[in-house]
């Protein structure tokens, strides 16, 4: 035993300080020959004094220590070679749950940490002088604790423990990690975002947002599923794994037992499953044959109903986080705002085609009635003023009368078929666009080489488009071009009519420049195609245009329904 010298406590002999007021423990000095020369008496006892003061000095100093780290929200520890506890404060019962006496002579790998290298770090004569470990409590929480860690050594430079400051980083390491998580889970949304705004193919859309998702939850799989209206089944629209099976893009299956998506489909709210091995129903047997020991689910709504779901799936080495139905959540209502603007997209372009078709219908409609009306009144005014000229005297003031009313009338005639052209081509409905790209082209100034397929099945709008792109065209070369030939070119190419006029001239055009090209420009993007415009200076202009043809069919019939109702 070893007896403090600070309070009388009897201590056992491995510990280094009191178990009672924490005061470092001495082994007692041998006792030597006491001189009986007075000199030497009085000079040890002035030593004893010095000495006595100097251990009162280092024990008030060493108590001053000991209490800062008993009153700092640190943890302090001390171990000797063997990795038993032999000193701890306060701050370090509370945070673990054990007292003081139940701590000392306690191997700190066993209490705190299986994982402690403190034992072989001392027989190597080295330790880490920063890391961090995780400490198990007495009630198993485990804490995230920083160290900074000290050798002790004796008089002679042996060492015979370390000595462990370390600070809770816990809390720390928790916002950390939640603020990394955040910003991948926004990245993420981000890439989503731009998927979905970028306009591409909404399998494609699914794909995306089923990877992103899966990859954020941490699952090993993730589908999107397309509820049936008046059923309890879906189809699987969108898919993603990652080395495991999955269900593929295509799949039906019916939502016959409390699996995630089922209880989506049944209650329209977010749902998980955490362990698959006693749920019910065929569509529970599939998600366990294919692995699967957990999932989970949220609600894709669009314009208020219900339109389907995402769901994670993963396996019990990969559990869900608690937050996965906040998470998932997020990424369903990104689909559905994809969805939804996917919608109004596909209205807008049917509304514009409608728009142009209509237009197109009573382009015609209006150059049907100048035809039939007004010219024919004027033919046959032109051919009664012929007639009346043939009854009067060729010198007679009235003859030169008549003959400057009929110049007036066949040029009134000329320009008022010109206006009804402008309008909408007769040629162009009664022979089709060869015929009427021909007839350009022989009023066009500048020769022209034609190249045309004589298109079939070509909704008239879509000809109607071709039609103004190539009159537009060949009109700005003949104005500004200054070209030696322009060459035309309309080609069917699968479900596209290709359309090209292309010039020798001086270039530098640009459809910003001017109201024809860029009107032209919105009427063909309202039939879904592309007009483009390429024109270096001094290499010529080339004006292309590719129209969709099976797009325009439907647009066309509902077109002719609703001018028929009219």
């Amino acid at each position: 035993m070893m007896i403090c010298i600070a309070c009388g406590h009897e201590n056992p002999k491995a510990n280094r300080f009191c178990g009672e007021c924490g005061a470092p423990l001495r082994e007692p000095a041998p006792r030597v020959a006491e001189e009986h020369d007075p000199n030497r008496i009085a000079q040890n006892t002035e030593l004893e004094i010095e000495l006595r003061t100097l251990v009162q000095e280092a024990n008030a100093s060493e108590r001053r220590l000991l209490d800062v780290l008993e009153g700092v929200q640190l943890v302090a520890v001390s171990t000797d070679v063997d990795g038993r506890i032999r000193f701890c404060n306060r701050y370090l019962c509370e945070l673990s749950g054990w007292t003081r006496e139940e701590l000392l002579g306690r191997v700190w790998a066993e209490t705190f940490n299986d994982q402690s290298t403190i034992v072989q770090q001392l027989a190597a004569g080295r330790v880490a002088d920063h890391e961090e470990a995780p400490l198990c409590t007495r009630s198993g929480e485990i804490r995230e604790i920083s160290w900074s860690t000290t050798l002790d050594r004796d008089a002679d430079g042996q060492i015979t423990g370390a000595t462990g400051i370390g600070q809770d980083v816990t809390e720390r390491n928790q916002a950390a990690a939640d603020l990394r998580r955040l910003a991948q889970q926004q990245a993420a949304l981000r890439r989503v975002a731009t998927c979905v705004a970028s306009e591409i193919d909404s399998s494609s859309v699914f794909d995306i947002v089923a990877e992103e998702v899966a990859c954020l939850l941490g699952g090993r799989s993730a589908n999107v599923v397309r509820f049936e209206p008046e059923a309890n089944a879906g189809t699987m629209v969108g898919s993603w794994s990652r080395g495991f099976r999955s269900l593929p893009v295509g799949s039906r299956v019916t939502f016959d037992g409390p699996t995630a998506v089922g209880q989506v489909r049944r209650h329209n709210r977010a749902a998980r499953v955490d362990d698959y091995s006693n749920v019910a129903g065929e569509f529970a047997a599939q998600i366990r044959n294919l692995g699967i020991d957990a999932s989970v689910a949220a609600p894709i709504r669009v314009g208020g109903e219900l339109w389907g779901a995402i769901v994670v799936s993963t396996t019990r080495d990969a559990p869900l986080t608690p937050d996965s139905e906040t998470r998932i959540e997020e990424f369903a209502e990104l689909v559905a705002l994809g969805l939804a603007s996917a919608a109004a997209r596909a209205e807008l372009a049917a509304s514009r085609a409608r728009i142009v078709a209509a237009g197109d219908a009573e382009r015609r409609r209006l150059e049907r009635n100048l035809h039939d009306g007004a010219q024919q009144q004027l033919v046959a005014l032109s051919l009664a003023l012929r007639m009346a000229r043939a009854t009067v005297d060729e010198t007679s003031q009235t003859s030169a009368l008549l003959d400057a009313a009929s110049d007036q009338l066949m040029q009134a005639l000329a320009e008022l078929r010109e206006l009804a052209r402008g309008i909408h081509p007769a040629i162009l409905t009664d022979q089709g666009l060869r015929a009427a790209v021909e007839a350009l082209a022989r009023r066009c100034p500048v020769p022209v080489e034609l190249s045309i397929d004589q298109p079939r099945d070509v909704p008239s709008q879509v000809e109607a488009a071709s039609y103004y792109v190539i009159s537009e065209a060949l009109t700005n070369t003949a104005k500004y071009a200054d070209a030696q030939t322009v060459r035309v070119s309309v080609h069917r190419n699968e479900a596209l009519l290709h359309v090209e006029v292309a010039d020798d001239g001086r270039g530098g055009a640009d459809r910003r420049l001017g109201s024809g090209l860029s009107g032209l420009a919105d009427r063909v993007s309202a039939l879904g195609g592309h007009l483009r415009v390429v024109s270096p200076a001094g290499r010529g202009t080339t004006v292309t245009a590719d129209l969709p043809i099976a797009e325009t069919l439907d647009v066309e019939a509902s077109a002719a329904t609703n001018g028929a109702r009219g």
